[in-house]
């Protein structure tokens, strides 16, 4: 399945806001390549960066889920952005949004442009060495 499939696919009502944060992932973190897959039972949007997971976007939940490694790993990022996206709900590193109003675009924006800033290959070597 395409991107363009899969998005598609989703309700009309979240076809744009799909297209408009996958637009915006690919345009802000130049470092990943784009494939819709399987994650945590569900079909979704994965961005990989040199084969690490580094986003994940959904559209089967309740609107649509953005994942973010970055701010999985690092919690005064994910605490940054839960302040300025005070509608939505957050969990470790996940944003879940329930109605179309707590998709602030330029808030989405800058924390993607902050998580480009992050080498999640590193990180993940990093933890590696440590085992």
């Amino acid at each position: 399945m395409t991107i363009e499939q899969y998005i598609d696919a989703q309700p009309t009502n979240r076809q744009h806001l799909l297209r408009d944060l996958h637009g915006l992932i690919l345009n802000y973190d130049r470092t990943v390549v784009a494939e819709v897959s399987n994650m945590m039972g569900k079909r979704m949007i994965l961005y990989h960066q040199d084969g690490y997971f580094k986003y994940g976007l959904s559209g089967e939940t309740k609107l649509l889920a953005l994942h973010c490694m970055p701010m999985y790993c690092n919690k005064a990022l994910r605490d940054q952005f839960s302040q300025l996206l005070n509608n939505a709900k957050f969990q470790k590193g996940c944003i879940n949004f329930i109605s179309e109003q707590d998709l602030q675009m330029a808030v989405i924006a800058d924390l993607i442009d902050a998580s480009a800033k992050v080498n999640i290959p590193v990180i993940m070597s990093g933890l590696k060495q440590r085992k």
